[in-house]
């Protein structure tokens, strides 16, 4: 997936964004069928036709002994009423019939083209060959479930297509890496614009721009409990800034594939890292933990914005989550984002101590004028 965060050059500057399709990794493939049937194209191995030793007729085909094999179950089903009586109804003789035809094919695998000792391996570029390992009926359910499987992927993907792919934030025009639930009326959306302030999402530029001329915040919500030269550190209580939290936690998803919290912050306190100049208090990153937390973890969450990456924030929102439990005399306990990072923070450890000395030499916690 492609990842980019590009500064904006000028308001008058055209978009340009061609969505080209991409080509099948498997060679000799020309990207045409489906594993599913039911598309004509694919982009990836695990749907190439060519990859599973099939061709997109034999797909179309599968797809349509899918079809018909669901049809007849729903119409069975419907003509057994209750449900709960089937195990205590004996077998019809169609019912009979069938199971022991089920038994027949099953004694009898699929003919090889190929003898065991030359069997093809599973490999990068295709599967491995399948035939006389099971039988002819085993053979075709399992296809019939790689076909399920695919087509659902697929679906999936067309789904997520459909959701926001940039968004403007501030100066800054940052590639999303995964999808948020914003709602519908935005999620389809190309482009989300973001106040970078107090994170409410909007439509179009020419709405942000009318809100930024009447928007008076400058700074996140809460009380500042840390100031250093420009970085500045701020607490957020989830429940007296549920709005804003809200929105904190949409714009993470966007970097972020775990987190599933988007809308129940009351429970969490979010401490929010900005940079300060001029214009404001511009939003660096962030982590959250838990009020009253049962593991007594001093961190749940924590993201780095991608245009603030590789600059050592990171290190610093970790240092400082231990530093703040420290200061509560909290039990240090190591979260897997924490566990994850640690290996790099043995190297770093006198950098608290130079960002925070008053924080390392004494049990103060460092209150200043919000800016």
């Amino acid at each position: 997936m492609k990842r980019r965060s590009t500064q904006l050059k000028s308001e008058q500057e055209p978009e340009s964004r061609v969505e080209n399709s991409i080509p099948c990794p498997v060679p000799g493939c020309d990207s045409k069928g489906h594993l599913s049937g039911k598309f004509d194209f694919h982009s990836a191995a695990e749907a190439c036709p060519c990859y599973h030793h099939l061709t997109p007729e034999d797909c179309k085909s599968i797809y349509q002994k899918r079809i018909k094999l669901s049809a007849d179950v729903d119409r069975l089903e419907a003509s057994f009423g209750d449900k709960k009586e089937l195990r205590q109804r004996p077998l019809q003789k169609s019912q009979s019939t069938y199971r022991s035809q089920v038994d027949r094919l099953r004694k009898t695998k699929t003919k090889s083209s190929t003898s065991e000792s030359t069997r093809d391996e599973p490999s990068r570029d295709r599967e491995g060959n399948l035939l006389g390992l099971t039988s002819e009926f085993d053979l075709n359910l399992f296809r019939q479930a790689q076909s399920q499987f695919a087509e659902a992927k697929q679906e999936q993907e067309n789904h997520d297509d459909q959701s926001a792919k940039l968004i403007e934030f501030g100066t800054f025009e940052i590639e999303s890496w995964y999808r948020s639930p914003y709602p519908d009326e935005y999620a389809k959306l190309r482009k989300i614009f973001i106040c970078e302030f107090c994170l409410k999402y909007m439509r179009s530029a020419a709405i942000l721009r009318r809100h930024m001329a009447k928007c008076v915040w400058r700074h996140p919500p809460g009380d500042e409990i840390y100031r250093k030269n420009n970085i500045n550190f701020f607490e957020v209580d989830g429940k007296k800034s549920k709005v804003y939290c809200q929105n904190l936690c949409l714009l993470a998803r966007l970097f972020l594939d775990h987190k599933t919290l988007y809308y129940e912050v009351e429970p969490f306190l979010f401490y929010v890292m900005t940079e300060y100049d001029s214009k404001g208090c511009h939003i660096v990153g962030y982590f959250s933990k838990e009020k009253h937390s049962l593991m007594n973890y001093n961190l749940s969450c924590i993201l780095t914005l991608p245009h603030q990456m590789k600059k050592g924030f990171g290190r610093m929102l970790i240092d400082f989550s231990k530093a703040r439990a420290r200061l509560l005399s909290v039990n240090l306990q190591l979260s897997l984002l924490q566990a994850i990072t640690s290996v790099r923070l043995r190297t770093a450890l006198v950098h608290l101590r130079s960002h925070c000395p008053t924080w390392v030499s004494s049990a103060i916690a460092v209150t200043g004028p919000k800016c």
